[in-house]
């Protein structure tokens, strides 16, 4: 109990620490000179690339589903040689398999421009320390940024 608590508190104390030094980041205007003690970076657009990353699998996840549905029916009416059934275009796995794939189309170059378009931001240079609390240890983290 006491070690669960522990590392409670320290992954909490941890995440308050990194948000407290998350607003070191800031948009960069190209027509602004870089202010004193900040420097430039050029970062993936993280967003994009996450949405198109969830769209993607999620499409890839339907579209599996749908050939799983479809290669299913087609073993069970090669069993029954019931070529009427076999004919029904509309069938639930085709249906998955076309929505997955517009989904995954949309997902692909929203991941590619989240991966490929970089963006510009103006970094704060710093120096920190923090207190680092674990179960095993204790002590002063220090950190910098130029």
């Amino acid at each position: 109990m006491r070690r669960t608590l522990a590392l409670v508190l320290a992954s909490t104390f941890t995440l308050t620490t990194a948000l407290a030094q998350g607003g070191q980041v800031l948009p960069y205007d190209d027509e602004q000179p870089v202010p004193v003690g900040h420097h430039l970076e050029t970062r993936p657009r993280l967003g994009l690339a996450i949405t198109g990353g969830a769209l993607l699998a999620t499409g890839a996840t339907f579209f599996a589903y749908g050939w799983s549905y479809r290669q299913s029916e087609i073993r069970k009416n090669d069993a029954s040689e019931d070529a009427a059934a076999f004919a029904n275009p509309g069938s639930g796995g085709e249906v998955l398999m076309w929505t997955g794939g517009v989904i995954a189309a949309v997902g692909v170059p929203l991941l590619l421009a989240g991966i490929f378009a970089k963006k510009t931001v103006l970094v704060r240079d710093d120096l920190a320390v923090a207190p680092v609390i674990t179960p095993a240890f204790g002590g002063l983290s220090l950190s910098a940024r130029f």
